[in-house]
């Protein structure tokens, strides 16, 4: 008798039984016949060492939230093939705008910080560069009509990215003043499901210390999120009269993360051009 055909391999299941055997095959049938690797199996033929505690080691269980956020992350990377693009700002106009109008925005009870001003050039850069407001579906693409800006906000159970609804509509203090809603409710735990839902492009601040640039994982199902950087004091070069000089100025490096299936180089290029543009010039109505 014919001797029985073999049997394609089966992808790795994971530790957690049926209910993540089934995500995993949702995960395998939505990036096209890709088989992730499974948190602490491995990956194909490779296979992760087992854990040996030792003394002195401590053994963290996730939360809710940091499974999610991990599987949210896998996800994205294996979905969406990453490409990264960086610019140096010159943030020495708009700078000067801030200090000239904070003390009143604070007043009206808006904090006027330079996330503001960076959220506010990315809403007018992606009405510009609509193809970077959507999403991919299976076999096509929608370009979505409502801006809502997400907004990376640090909390004591970890990174959440509440989004700004109509982020087009507003103006820079309805910016400024949505941004410190959200995070005032995200850090006392008051952010609600629509808070979180249908955020169409991403803004991401790790941080002041040490943060040179960085390229982050896309928040499906966007196509883009843009990292700010670290801004110092540096020695730039100005040209005034078509006169070159030295000068020292807030400098800031933009990262922006997006995804190759939809979005080329150039159009991506010329999305960040327009953001640095923007701040460059200190181009704000306030």
């Amino acid at each position: 008798e014919p001797a029985p055909a073999a049997q394609p391999a089966a992808a790795p299941q994971p530790a957690g039984g049926a209910s993540q055997a089934a995500e995993l095959s949702q995960l395998i049938q939505a990036s096209g016949g890709v088989v992730p690797p499974v948190p602490g199996v491995g990956f194909g033929a490779y296979k992760v060492p087992p854990y040996t505690p030792k003394p002195g080691d401590k053994v963290v269980p996730f939360s809710r939230r940091r499974r999610i956020t991990a599987d949210h992350m896998v996800y994205s990377k294996v979905t969406s093939p990453h490409v990264v693009t960086v610019a140096e700002v010159d943030l020495h106009e708009t700078s000067k705008l801030r200090e000239a109008h904070k003390d009143e925005f604070k007043k009206a009870g808006a904090s006027l910080t330079f996330l503001s001003f960076i959220c506010a050039a990315a809403v007018r850069a992606l009405r510009e560069h609509p193809e970077f407001n959507a999403r991919v579906l299976e076999n096509s693409y929608v370009v979505l009509r409502d801006v809502n800006l997400g907004v990376a906000v640090d909390t004591p159970g970890g990174l959440i990215v509440p989004s700004i609804k109509h982020a087009d509509e507003l103006s820079l203090r309805g910016i400024a003043r949505s941004i410190d809603e959200l995070a005032g409710r995200a850090r006392s735990g008051k952010i609600t499901a629509d808070d979180l839902a249908n955020t169409t492009f991403t803004v991401s601040n790790p941080g002041l210390k040490g943060n040179l640039f960085g390229g982050a994982i896309i928040s499906q199902p966007n196509v883009g999120i843009l990292r700010m950087g670290e801004i110092k004091k540096r020695v730039v070069v100005v040209t005034k009269d078509k006169e070159d000089s030295i000068a020292i100025h807030p400098v800031m490096f933009l990262a922006l993360s997006y995804d190759h299936r939809i979005i080329d180089g150039v159009l991506a290029n010329s999305f960040l051009w327009r953001v640095t543009d923007i701040l460059t010039r200190g181009e704000f109505e306030v």
